[in-house]
């Protein structure tokens, strides 16, 4: 059975219990989007934003601020996406990314599910056992 970390209606994210694996408590965020961070909605390695959803955090819940590499275990993040984000990708496939010190990362093929859920218009599934950003980047969809 698959546990829930976190949900709204951009992100959720979910974990398979395992008792092989030690992790850090881990505390998962999805803060709204700074206008001041340095991700701004620029063009940058053949990736141009559409829409940002947040600054995602995965932090230590016993040492704040404190953001691991290693997850312990393979943590799931299904990003949400809207029609309007189909939209204005245009003829374009709708791409996932994040930032990482001067540019978009976009996620490597993100397993993009058009379906409808009762959040959205679909979502990506992203299945990762560490993180590829440090700190809390904000994540984007975009084209």
């Amino acid at each position: 059975m698959d546990i829930l970390l976190f949900s709204d209606d951009r992100l959720a994210i979910v974990a398979k219990p395992s008792r092989d694996t030690v992790r850090p408590r881990l505390r998962f965020s999805l803060a709204k989007y700074r206008e001041s961070s340095t991700a701004t909605l620029i063009e940058s390695n053949g990736f141009k934003p559409i829409r940002i959803l947040g600054n995602i955090a995965i932090e230590d819940a016993d040492h704040p601020g404190n953001y691991p590499k290693e997850l312990g275990q393979p943590v799931q993040f299904k990003f949400f996406f809207t029609q309007d984000d189909l939209n204005a990708a245009g003829n374009e496939p709708l791409a996932l990314a994040f930032w990482e010190n001067n540019g978009w990362v976009k996620f490597a093929t993100p397993n993009l599910k058009i379906q409808p859920t009762a959040k959205a218009a679909g979502f990506a599934s992203v299945t990762l056992s560490q993180t590829p950003w440090t700190g809390d980047p904000p994540t984007s969809w975009g084209k």
